[in-house]
């Protein structure tokens, strides 16, 4: 059992399952709750110093970021979350400082379809602390994260994002996107890069 996470092995083996179908996997409610007081507390203070991040050419988007605080930084550095990558993908795996943040979508806000970069973000680890409720079309709504084919066009699958859960995927494999925010809706996240530490470990259930 990794310290401040509860993962049954038939929710490991679904999260596996969903990775290896989809390329990426939302655990509902998995975010301990004292880490996501936390983290939530540190989203809000350092919203007022996020800086907007604009895009038009190659690829179009439009959010909010700011730099993790010192908890954000301290929590992905002591390997809980890494650890439970490594619970997943049978492997090691590396935080990546200078490919994490804290992302804003607010009304209008959005992200077109595009891959992570393999170097610095194999792997991508979402953990959504605060979003209002979404609504139930994803074409009309920002609060889904649209998985599409390789060809960034066809969507394949739009998986709801609520608050409290994390969403876990290779990010750097297939093309996923948020569609425009609609009229009164927000999601602040905590987006985490990492990469392979190199070492393989034994893949098995949760305790």
């Amino acid at each position: 059992m990794i310290e401040g996470f509860s993962f049954s092995g038939e929710a490991v083996d679904a999260v596996r399952s969903d990775i290896q179908r989809d390329g990426f996997a939302y655990i509902r409610h998995s975010i301990p709750s004292a880490i996501l007081a936390w983290l939530r507390l540190e989203c809000v203070q350092v919203k007022a110093a996020a800086k907007r991040a604009e895009g038009s050419g190659e690829l179009a988007y439009r959010s909010s970021l700011a730099p993790l605080g010192d908890f954000g930084k301290k929590i992905l550095k002591e390997q809980a979350f890494s650890e439970v990558l490594e619970l997943i993908f049978g492997r090691s795996f590396e935080y990546c400082e200078d490919a994490s943040c804290y992302t804003y979508y607010d009304e209008g806000d959005f992200l077109d379809p595009h891959l992570d970069g393999a170097d610095n973000c194999e792997v991508t680890l979402l953990l959504y602390l605060d979003a209002s409720e979404p609504g139930p079309d994803p074409g009309a709504s920002g609060l889904y994260l649209t998985l599409y084919g390789s060809d960034g066009e066809s969507e394949t699958k739009a998986i709801e994002t609520a608050a409290e859960g994390m969403m876990i995927g290779y990010g750097s494999r297939v093309m996923h996107g948020r569609k425009r925010l609609a009229a009164g809706e927000h999601i602040w996240m905590l987006t985490a890069c990492f990469t392979s530490g190199g070492d393989e470990v034994e893949l098995s259930s949760a305790d």
